[in-house]
């Protein structure tokens, strides 16, 4: 998951630019002192519940700005508490949601889209270890996605499809694909509402698949 430690280069470059735009600093902080320091990777858990907290109360007060920091802090601490090897760990697919999570805090504090990407690991032989799998499963809200490649070489496009597990079985919700003809990504969705963040990592996957081709 750590990719050689490009995740968690990953997470500090990203702590870097964005913690002068933090109204609180008291969890960015630990968690970029944290980042540099194995040791205290096990204490992220209890970090991640304190952020949670500080979370919920923006969420109430309808702060947007500080509930876009916050969830980018959770992601880290349970990115790096996954990487302790402790048990009971988070979601597996917690470093995935870094970047996607990073640009929406990124958005709310006029930070370019460019200057998040710059931070990210995702040239040479990181770039193809890092890409996401084809078949990577995420979960939103109680909802379970999983993305997998399409590619028609006759007709000049590769990309990823989204699947939403439906009554037992699943259904194709959304895609992002990359059209030779045109030299842009496009998206659509089946019919279905996809959340915000979800179809941010959709495309984020799907980018960084094809810079891994």
């Amino acid at each position: 998951m750590n990719y050689g430690g490009a995740i968690v280069s990953d997470i500090s470059r990203l702590i870097e630019l964005v913690a002068p735009y933090c109204r609180d600093r008291e969890t960015i902080d630990w968690l970029r002192g944290a980042a540099a320091n194995r040791g205290q990777w096990h204490k992220a858990h209890g970090v991640f519940n304190h952020i949670r907290n500080k979370s919920l109360k923006a969420d109430r007060h309808g702060d947007r700005v500080a509930a876009a920091q916050y969830l980018f802090e959770e992601i880290c601490a349970k990115t790096l508490f996954n990487l302790s090897g402790q048990p009971a760990p988070f979601d597996a697919d917690s470093p995935y949601w870094v970047l996607p999570n990073a640009l929406s805090f990124a958005r709310q504090v006029g930070v370019p889209d460019a200057a998040v990407l710059a931070c990210v690991s995702i040239r040479g032989e990181v770039a193809h270890s890092a890409a996401p799998s084809p078949n990577l499963h995420m979960s939103h809200a109680g909802r379970r996605y999983r993305t997998a490649r399409v590619q028609d070489n006759a007709d000049g496009y590769v990309g990823l499809r989204l699947f939403q597990e439906q009554d037992g079985g699943e259904a194709a919700v959304a895609e992002v694909v990359f059209w030779d003809a045109g030299g842009q990504f496009c998206v659509k969705t089946f019919n279905a509402e996809v959340p915000l963040d979800v179809f941010e990592s959709l495309i984020t996957r799907a980018k960084a698949l094809l810079q891994s081709t």
